[in-house]
């Protein structure tokens, strides 16, 4: 609630004060602080929207075909940064892995991959898939270098808070908070291993659905 608050409480004083303000140099310096503090609660709503969409629809048994996962996360990767400044790597053990929720182990994924390529980025980046079946359901290994993790970043990523107040708090991880809801629908897990400042390894757990 403070959180989101706090830019509307910021703008109602700030228009008070244009209120008060015969000089326009002035006046023009609370516009542009009204408009910074619009577009930083306009980013909060939307990133709630985002992850309060995320993981929708019914859950079903179906299964994963991984060359939709791969064509999907190259696609992505296309539209969000330039292709040859990324080594992208994709291998999985199987062609079709059954019981596996294919909507769902995408999007989640998918939400993972956008995570990463939010992040700031070094020289050199490379990102890593691969998928192998367990004993009952899958993992997928995704290990990226050169995406810069801050402190603050694996500080929050720790963190146990409820997951609209972590997506408000820290708006930059709302594709990460959004593969975490999936998750937890399709009852997977997400483990994320900062081996340094720019490398990390996350590895997902996905169960076979049960009819």
């Amino acid at each position: 609630s403070h959180d989101l608050r706090g830019p509307l409480a910021t703008i109602r004083g700030l228009i008070n004060l244009m209120k008060l303000q015969p000089s326009m140099d002035e006046m023009m310096n609370l516009v542009n602080m009204i408009d910074t503090h619009a577009i930083k609660m306009d980013d909060r709503l939307f990133g709630l929207h985002y992850l309060s969409e995320s993981g929708r629809g019914e859950m079903s048994a179906g299964d994963l075909n991984s060359y939709v996962l791969e064509s999907t996360l190259r696609s992505t990767l296309e539209e969000n940064h330039p292709i040859d400044d990324i080594h992208f790597h994709f291998s999985t053990a199987n062609s079709v892995y059954k019981g596996i929720n294919e909507e769902f182990v995408t999007s989640l994924v998918n939400n993972i991959l956008l995570y990463l390529l939010a992040l700031p980025k070094s020289e050199i980046n490379s990102i890593s898939i691969s998928l192998a079946a367990g004993s009952n359901g899958i993992r997928v290994i995704i290990d990226s270098k050169g995406f810069i993790g801050s402190y603050q970043l694996m500080k929050a990523i720790r963190q146990k808070a409820p997951l609209y107040s972590n997506a408000v708090t820290y708006l930059q991880l709302i594709h990460y908070y959004a593969a975490q809801k999936i998750a937890h629908k399709i009852k997977a897990s997400i483990q994320v291993n900062f081996i340094n400042d720019d490398e990390q390894n996350i590895t997902v757990v996905v169960p076979i659905t049960e009819d």
